[in-house]
């Protein structure tokens, strides 16, 4: 969606979403590469899920509630957490929860994810 969502940017984020949510029939899941402590919490006032680059997460589905929040940016790329792909599939998998017994060609095709990462993404169940 954006690179950079700000508290200024945050009302035609929002706007943005609601129009995806109405399209699609569920609620969108924001990934940033950071989030700031105002963003968030305004985020989850407003009850729309995201994730960021430096931890900074809230889901609140059928499966799980996760809620972590404050996570400063770090200067360093880090490749030890879950990347943006990564949390895609979880997020498929925690609102559809049959996807934990689909093959990985299938949850490529109902994700849009390429089969080359979810196999690398080892997410599933296999």
């Amino acid at each position: 969606m954006r690179s950079a969502v700000t508290t200024t940017a945050l009302p035609q984020v929002l706007a943005r979403l609601e129009r995806l949510r109405e399209a699609f029939d569920r609620p969108p899941l924001l990934l940033a590469p950071y989030l700031t402590p105002g963003v968030t919490r305004r985020l989850v006032d407003a009850r729309v899920e995201f994730a960021d680059g430096a931890g900074n997460v809230y889901l609140d589905g059928d499966a799980a509630y996760v809620l972590v929040l404050d996570q400063k940016r770090q200067h360093q790329p880090s490749h030890t957490g879950l990347t943006a792909v990564a949390l895609q599939l979880v997020y498929a998998l925690l609102v559809q929860r049959e996807l934990l017994k689909a093959s990985y060609r299938e949850l490529s095709d109902k994700t849009g994810v390429s089969l080359i990462w979810v196999g690398s993404c080892q997410v599933g169940t296999k």
